[in-house]
Parts: C-alpha cells; structure tokens; sequence
C-alpha cells in the first residue's frame, strides 16, 4: 500500500481544497500548485475526476458500518457494482 500521494492542483478548484486542508497548508500548495495527502491524516484525499470535473474524494475506510476493509486501500472486485 501506498502510505502517500502527491497531486498538481491546477484543477481542482480552490473549494476542494479548503474542504480538507485548513488555509496554511492551502497557501503552501497553491505556491507550489502541488498537494499531498497520507493515509495517515485525519482525512486522506485522492483527485477524482468525474464528468470533466476534479474533485477531492476520502481515500481509504475508516468507517466500520461499511462492508470494506478498514484499510487505505480495497480489491477491486469487493467494491465493484454490477
């Protein structure tokens, strides 16, 4: 598993990030149009992009109602819909 990831911000829109990331860190990615996120943080994130549109998606499961592993990670074949 992948403990980390790094992503080009330049589009995801500015709202994505400050859902996840508190302003300091907003500034600093913006400096760099770069962002990270580790499966360790409060609230991992990953790039989706979905219909044209770049939006930050919870990476992992941390949620022991749901029928997946609690882990940063799940085979494919266990969360896909028929």
């Amino acid at each position: 598993m992948c403990g980390g990831v790094g992503f080009k911000i330049k589009n995801i829109p500015e709202r994505e990030l400050k859902k996840y990331y508190p302003p300091d860190m907003t500034k600093r990615f913006k400096a760099a149009d770069r962002a990270e996120s580790f499966f360790w943080q409060k609230n991992p994130v990953l790039p989706v992009k979905t219909d044209g549109t770049v939006e930050l998606v919870e990476r992992g499961n941390r949620d022991d109602q749901l029928k997946l592993p609690l882990t940063g990670w799940a085979k494919a074949e266990s969360i896909k819909v028929p």
